[in-house]
């Protein structure tokens, strides 16, 4: 089997540290983009410094290496600040996905994990299941729901974690 690529959103946060050196340990090659946090991490190839909302830092990204499948782990989590800054959350986690998405389809990357959350949910006093109704609870949590509902409509090949 050939190596695959990688390129992890979110990569320098926890899950995307793990993430990478699970992905590097199955014999994937993996490529990381952060936003604030600068990390030396041995599992990633190479790791780029920018915001999922800049078109062009993504564009630069999808010119220079052949990916094969996105997990996309990037986001605003913080529920609580979501209500003061409702905005701010639908631009990074939304818009910036919809950036993403977009940079994918130009770049003929047809492959998306996406990290979404138990938000999206109503509230319930046992396990929630996949099919369970969805809530606008804050924000951040429809936030999130709105980037799945834009990956579902995109056509990308998709799986949806973290919930």
């Amino acid at each position: 089997m050939e190596n695959r690529t990688a390129l992890i959103t979110g990569g320098a946060g926890y899950l995307g540290n793990h993430l990478a050196k699970s992905l590097k340990k199955n014999g994937w090659e993996v490529y990381g983009i952060g936003h604030k946090r600068m990390i030396e991490n041995p599992y990633y190839t190479e790791m780029w410094y920018g915001d999922i909302r800049d078109q062009a830092f993504l564009s630069s990204i999808f010119r220079e290496i052949d990916v094969d499948c996105v997990f996309h782990l990037a986001g605003r989590i913080e529920a609580g600040i979501s209500f003061q800054e409702p905005t701010e959350f639908y631009s990074v986690n939304t818009g910036g996905t919809c950036n993403l998405i977009n940079q994918m389809w130009h770049h003929n990357v047809k492959n998306i994990v996406f990290s979404s959350t138990a938000a999206v949910y109503k509230a319930q006093n046992r396990p929630i299941k996949e099919d369970d109704e969805k809530f606008d609870n804050s924000p951040y949590g429809y936030s999130k729901l709105s980037a799945e509902h834009a990956i579902r409509a995109s056509g990308l090949n998709y799986t949806k974690i973290g919930r």
